[in-house]
């Protein structure tokens, strides 16, 4: 079997998202594709108009616009029945969704683990709707041609009248004489070129003309000239001659009779012309009438016309069938004298008025109850104008667009759902907010069962009556569905299948059911249907949504399947994202946890290694020639030091992930403690100067002593760190509004303007080669900035490498 092969082009900024749908449409059994790819908006559009596709697959979101912007530009340039465009994106958004189709794309699809399946149907539905559209198209084309020939055969035919009239006057004409008592008949010079006949082969005779005759004509003409002796005129008489070359001429004779002078009849003289022409353009005429009228007949669309009275003069037998009324019961009524709605009726005469009073088109859309339910329809109006441009008449084409407003609706509903699937990553929020969209959209119970071990637990329960909801949870509370039972919702865990029943047999009430309170409470209930899909999670069935038709039975349509197991999927792939985010956070509590523990019993040790190797550098110093074993007690007591501070940044950052870090505070001044911090450091750095700027009044504050402390040591530890030799640190404190500010300026080697945004990151060290050479942990600064942040401040950074940096923090002063 040979299957069609459609081009696609891609346009997508993401290679991998191009070779995902290259590889899911190399799947599809029943069609084969050729790719073309694009990265942005502009180079798929110019591929565009360089080789129109047969397909294109847009994301939403592009590097030079968004894929609205492309979707609209492709509409503006080809026309919606060029090519199926469908439209997707990495986040389901209802907005965009909802804009995506009412601006005319095919499809919208969210890029999810499930999108093969859903791509390839939607790839094919809208091919076929595509295809419809350029039917519909086609139609419409052969339609304007076919009334374009029907104005171009009046012209001719009037032409024609005004050639005749032109000749009559110029005597051009062939005439022609009959002698009646003799039966010879004579022809005017041009009758072999106008009659295509030559009179030597009549030679004058009558009976041989009368020959030439159609058959069906011989009878009518003799009758006609008879009446014409009588009468004395022989009016426009059409007949069809047979040529000698085998051909039919229709030809046009008309007369006048003259008489002897007694009186008596003597002969008919007349005129005859070709009117094979004519004949022929009313023949063409006629069958562009009857094709006009089949393609109106038999066209899927409502197609009406009305008067200036809103009276309908014309309905296509298309209006049978979304009414159930005949055609005709609509000629010289009004909607409103039709018994249609009142709201309908303004809508149509309002629409219907402007039209025949600006002449402009207008576009409506509308709901109607038709045999087969409700359906939606799209009426397109235009004027009807007479040949002076009056208009005399408007023509109305109502579209069925139930099936367009179908996927609206399905969208809307899927992105609600999505939006409080993406809202929260508890389970039980998620799927109560699930249960109530469905009830919202299907109308009917839901409930969503989540498989735990041997349990079943129905963890969401919704309906618009809470009597219902109260009456349900008590059942499924006192009455649990057990898993090896026959109960459907077990079996749709157990199988990983859809299951659908549009009247639920009696044998499942009775196979399922404890005792005569469970069998009263389910009848009190009168669940008449149902539909359940599974919650696949990595393959195993965790969960059932179920709907449920309460009191009467309904029949769940192939689109309410499709759009709760698109449901389904969405809420599996939440649950397993909430599952793993708390696996994740358990781990990462566990791990804060380990830190912590290891810190404290790292630093206990630690401690006694530093008092001790502190006193052996005081003995050291005792001794006149303490040598080498003095440079190696201060190396021990160094990066003690430095091990006891990275042991306190690992403990803060630990106390911030669980958050434990304490901030107590209480009144100080600020300035007091930055000259301490400054004298502390200047002592333990000789090589380096510090100079600080101080206004003279106090800044008081409420905040933690030991806290600020610990991150005025990091901020000129670090200034220090990166200057150089013998290098200049800048600490400058001063009030300014309501707060305490603090900068901290250096003359090192810089941070890269690219770095700047994640310096505060947890773990964050600068790449470039002449930072890294400095050693550090990359939580200093984090720790800085919690520290700040939980005194209610702020801190920035500027620096320009090769120059410096400056750090400023402002805390809020005491009221």
């Amino acid at each position: 079997m040979i299957h069609p092969s459609y081009s696609v082009l891609i346009v997508d900024d993401t290679p991998e998202d191009r070779m995902m749908y290259r590889r899911f449409l190399a799947h599809d059994p029943d069609a084969s594709y050729t790719f073309r790819e694009a990265g942005s908006a502009d180079e798929g559009l110019a591929l565009c108009r360089e080789q129109a596709p047969d397909i294109v697959l847009i994301d939403f979101i592009l590097p030079d616009e968004d894929g609205l912007n492309l979707l609209e530009s492709l509409l503006a340039e080809f026309g919606s029945a060029r090519f199926a465009i469908l439209m997707l994106t990495g986040t389901g958004s209802e907005d965009v969704a909802v804009e995506a189709m009412k601006r005319g794309a095919h499809d919208y699809m969210v890029k999810s683990v499930a999108l093969e399946q859903r791509l390839i149907i939607a790839i094919h539905s809208a091919l076929g709707k595509v295809a419809l559209e350029q039917k519909i198209e086609q139609q419409r084309l052969d339609l304007e041609a076919s009334n374009q020939r029907l104005q171009d055969a009046l012209g001719a035919q009037q032409a024609s009248a005004d050639q005749l009239r032109l000749a009559l006057r110029a005597a051009q004409m062939v005439t022609w004489e009959w002698d009646i008592p003799s039966r010879s008949l004579q022809w005017s010079a041009g009758f072999e070129e106008r009659v295509g006949v030559s009179p030597d082969v009549l030679g004058g005779d009558f009976e041989r003309f009368f020959g030439l005759l159609a058959p069906e004509y011989r009878e009518l003409t003799q009758q006609r000239l008879e009446q014409a002796i009588v009468s004395g005129t022989l009016d426009e008489i059409e007949f069809r001659v047979h040529a000698p070359d085998g051909g039919i001429i229709w030809m046009s004779a008309s007369g006048y009779l003259q008489h002897d002078a007694q009186g008596a009849p003597k002969r008919l003289i007349g005129i005859v012309m070709d009117i094979t022409a004519r004949k022929q353009a009313e023949l063409e005429l006629r069958q562009r009438e009857h094709e006009y009228k089949m393609l109106v007949e038999n066209a899927p669309d409502i197609i009406a016309r009305f008067n200036s009275d809103l009276q309908h003069i014309y309905v296509s037998p298309t209006v049978s069938r979304a009414t159930g009324m005949p055609k005709e019961a609509f000629l010289g009524k009004t909607n409103r004298e039709l018994g249609m709605p009142d709201a309908q009726c303004d809508l149509w005469d309002v629409n219907l008025s402007a039209v025949f009073a600006t002449g402009q088109p207008r576009r409506m859309e509308f709901d109607f109850q038709t045999p087969e339910g409700l359906h939606y329809y799209q009426a397109t109006i235009v004027p009807e104008r007479s040949a002076d441009g009056t208009i005399e008449t408007v023509m109305s084409v109502a579209r069925d667009i139930t099936d367009y407003k179908t996927v609206e609706r399905h969208l809307r509903f899927l992105a609600d759902s999505s939006v409080g699937l993406a809202g929260s990553l508890d389970p039980l929020a998620m799927l109560t907010h699930v249960a109530k969209s469905a009830i919202a959209y299907y109308g009917e119970a839901c409930t969503i069962d989540l498989a735990d071990q041997n349990e079943i637990r129905a963890v969401a329960i919704a309906h618009h009556d809470p009597n219902i909801v109260a009456a349900f949870t008590e059942m499924r509370q006192r009455y649990p569905v057990r898993a090896e039972s026959s109960h459907p919702v077990a079996q749709v865990l157990k199988h990983g299948q859809t299951l659908v029943v549009d009247t639920i047999p009696q044998h499942i009430f009775t196979d399922n059911t404890y005792d005569s309170e469970h069998v009263r409470m389910l009848h009190a209930l009168q669940p008449a249907s149902f539909l359940m899909v599974p919650l696949i999670v990595r393959g195993r069935a965790v969960g059932v949504i179920g709907l449920y038709a309460l009191g009467t039975p309904r029949h769940y349509s192939h689109d309410d399947l499709t759009t709760l197991e698109e449901l389904s999927r969405r809420v599996a792939l939440a649950l397993d994202n909430a599952q793993l985010y708390q696996e994740a956070q358990e781990a990462l509590r566990e791990r804060e946890a380990f830190i912590s523990i290891a810190s404290h019993e790292i630093k206990n040790p630690l401690t006694s290694l530093l008092g001790r190797a502190q006193m052996l550098q005081r003995r050291l110093a005792r001794l006149p020639d303490p040598g080498r074993a003095q440079d190696d007690a201060e190396i021990i007591v160094s990066q003690g030091m430095r091990i006891n501070s990275l042991l306190t940044d690992l403990l803060d950052v630990s106390r911030l992930a669980s958050e434990q870090l304490t901030i107590t505070r209480k009144r100080l001044e600020l300035t007091e403690l930055v000259r301490n911090a400054v004298a502390n450091l200047q002592a333990s750095s000789p090589n380096y100067r510090i100079a600080l700027t101080a206004e003279d009044s106090p800044l008081w504050l409420e905040g933690d002593a030991g806290r600020i402390d610990q991150m005025l040591l990091n901020l000129l530890g670090n200034a220090i760190k990166y200057s150089p030799e013998c290098g200049i640190v800048y600490v400058d404190v001063r009030a300014v509004q309501n707060t305490a500010q603090i900068a901290i300026r250096d003359e090192g080697v810089g941070i890269p303007a690219d770095a700047l945004p994640h310096l505060f990151k947890r773990f964050y060290r600068v790449s470039r080669a002449s930072v890294q050479q400095v050693s550090g942990s990359g939580i200093g600064l984090y720790v800085v900035n919690q520290i700040v942040q939980g005194h209610g401040g702020t801190i920035s950074v500027a620096s320009t490498e090769g120059v410096g940096s400056t750090f400023t923090v402002q805390i809020p002063l005491t009221q």
